[in-house]
């Protein structure tokens, strides 16, 4: 199995899904239980592991491109299907359910902080230790198979010691502020109004100096903030409506 396993996780890894933790679901945190149990009605004392998985750079896009594959949420349904296949290949787990995506409400951010990828960040999104901004999660799921427990060993917190915070100065709408969460309503304000310059990325994403050469490609930032802005200008005219 631990053979099978390691082929399994390579293959994700060079599909581009390179971020792995895994945990047993006792060890999870009361509020994490309870929180999966509320948004998915599945009770983890049925399952023996958790397992999430992530991508960290621009490499997951590549692979997503160039194989060509087309749906509606390219990105959640090629995870899945990365993932359906390796589990038919390598890892031949019987019993397995997928939390995420298929609900979005579980608490990806807490988990990933048991993972040692996510410290909050000006911005209101995590910063990973290696890949800095340029990092995603892309599919939880638990199963009844009994892992081998790991995650990242990893405590250095960028946005702490950062002393220049170029991502606040950054930021057209001073949406930003270093001791506080962002203004998320200033921010959005901004990006749907003509002639932002939030239009293709965000301005205070990419000024951070953390992981630059992780950063994703201009074509993936664009397709990323299009479609944020479309959710950005549909919650603007439901708030006026």
């Amino acid at each position: 199995m631990n053979k099978q396993f390691n082929q399994g996780t390579q293959f994700l890894s060079e599909h581009g899904l390179n971020l792995m933790a895994i945990f047993n679901c006792v060890n999870l945190t009361y509020n994490i239980q309870k929180s999966i149990k509320r948004y998915t009605k599945i009770s983890l004392n049925d399952y023996k592991s958790l397992v999430l998985l992530g991508n960290g750079g621009s490499l997951f896009w590549e692979k997503m491109q160039n194989s060509g594959f087309q749906s509606d949420n390219p990105f959640d349904d090629f995870s899945i299907s990365l993932l359906e296949r390796t589990i038919s290949e390598y890892w031949n787990l019987e019993n397995y359910k997928i939390l995420y995506p298929d609900n979005q409400l579980i608490p990806l951010m807490k988990i990933g902080e048991l993972a040692g990828w996510h410290h909050p960040s000006p911005m209101g999104i995590g910063i990973h230790p290696t890949y800095g901004l340029w990092f995603a999660y892309r599919i939880a799921f638990v199963t009844t198979a009994d892992l081998v427990k790991q995650r990242e060993d990893s405590k250095e917190h960028h946005c702490m010691n950062c002393s220049s915070k170029p991502c606040i100065d950054a930021c057209p709408a001073k949406a930003l502020i270093e001791d506080g969460p962002m203004d998320t309503q200033k921010c959005i304000s901004y990006c749907v109004t003509e002639g932002t310059l939030c239009n293709s990325k965000c301005l205070s994403r990419v000024s951070c100096l953390i992981a630059s050469d992780k950063r994703y490609t201009d074509e993936q930032l664009h397709y990323h903030y299009s479609r944020a802005l479309k959710i950005f200008k549909l919650l603007t005219s439901n708030n006026q409506n």
